[in-house]
């Protein structure tokens, strides 16, 4: 089969095999780029696939069944997402490329799946026929290495993480000087090479955001009055916090929408806590609200119904979700990184 009649085959759809269940946001992701991972099934699936896609690491050598692809046409072995070992895509290459008519690359999306990386040899059928796929998706594409896909998919989460600690540094000073970080920041963002976007929010590295927060709600927490505290965000970041940092006080966590979480639940840094799915019923008579993650929920929550729910509506959010100047009009205290509607108290 010639190249191009190859491609008009399969331009709508490339179809690969997955004999691990791929992870439902990989999955999706493969999706919005043209790519079908379904489960082998049977020998007459063989030929509605163009390959294999691999999410995990796996010993290849014993997928009996990969091997019983036809090599009358090209097939592609395709290495993706962020979390697979470093240089293993190329071990990979070194056996199967030599396996009769194998194509092994790496691709993994960045900024926000509108841009894929694709390691392999430019030029290649898969690539060029990958690269085509992704623009009629809309998605760009960048060839290169292997392992360069590899050192980007290490990197960028700690390039990130040292972009967003330095925000936070930032805020500080802004803070010292009585100024504002979301104007700093956004007239520093102008610069292509800053960028405007700094927080973080799929971050792996929780120290120096649980440090912030922690210092935050220590005034808070304080006070005898402050009694019931709400929290917003997954268990395992708030088991980052200090132990004993809510010590005594009657702690309300949200933990997002139709989430399987226990009505009670022990973290292990020793904060008890209701679970809660709903932010009305988690917000219910509390004295302070700590934000360590948000979802579009939260985002779009109603500040003056915020207020209304509390009994002290005190707001410390480490994901500067709200805008100041309304969070100024509802909310007796908000603070973000750089930012506090209330400097007297």
């Amino acid at each position: 089969m010639e190249d191009e009649d190859m491609y008009v085959a399969c331009r709508n759809k490339i179809h690969l095999a997955a004999t691990d269940p791929v992870p439902e946001q990989l999955g999706a992701e493969l999706a919005a780029c043209g790519i079908v991972a379904s489960a082998w099934e049977t020998a007459e699936d063989r030929e509605l696939f163009q390959g294999v896609v691999l999410t995990r690491p796996t010993d290849l050598p014993d997928w009996v069944e990969i091997a019983a692809l036809k090599a009358d046409r090209p097939r592609l072995l395709l290495a993706y997402g962020a979390d697979l070992p470093h240089g293993w895509a190329d071990r990979l290459a070194a056996v199967w490329e030599g396996k009769g008519n194998w194509e092994v690359l790496r691709m993994m999306l960045i900024a926000g799946n509108e841009r894929a990386l694709i390691g392999g040899s430019p030029g290649s059928f898969y690539v060029e026929l990958l690269r085509r796929q992704l623009a009629e998706q809309g998605v760009q594409s960048l060839v290169c290495a292997r392992r360069e896909v590899d050192e980007v998919c290490r990197q960028l989460p700690r390039y990130l993480t040292l972009k967003e600690k330095f925000f936070v540094e930032l805020g500080d000073v802004c803070d010292e000087q009585g100024i504002s970080l979301q104007v700093v920041s956004r007239a520093m963002g102008l610069d292509k090479r800053v960028g405007q976007m700094w927080l973080y929010p799929a971050r792996a590295e929780q120290a120096h955001i649980s440090r912030w927060m922690d210092r935050e709600t220590r005034p808070f927490l304080e006070k005898p009055n402050v009694q019931r505290v709400a929290l917003f965000g997954r268990p395992s970041l708030w088991e980052q916090m200090p132990t004993g940092w809510l010590k005594g006080k009657e702690v309300r966590l949200y933990v997002g929408q139709d989430k399987p979480f226990p009505n009670n639940l022990s973290l292990a840094n020793g904060i008890d806590c209701a679970v809660f799915s709903s932010i009305e019923q988690a917000l219910e008579d509390a004295d302070l609200l700590v934000i360590g993650e948000a979802d579009a929920v939260i985002s779009s929550l109603n500040l003056d119904r915020l207020r209304q729910c509390m009994r002290r509506s005190n707001v410390v959010d480490a994901t500067a979700s709200f805008p100041l100047r309304e969070a100024n009009l509802y909310v007796t205290y908000y603070r973000s990184f750089g930012e506090k509607t209330n400097i007297w108290e």
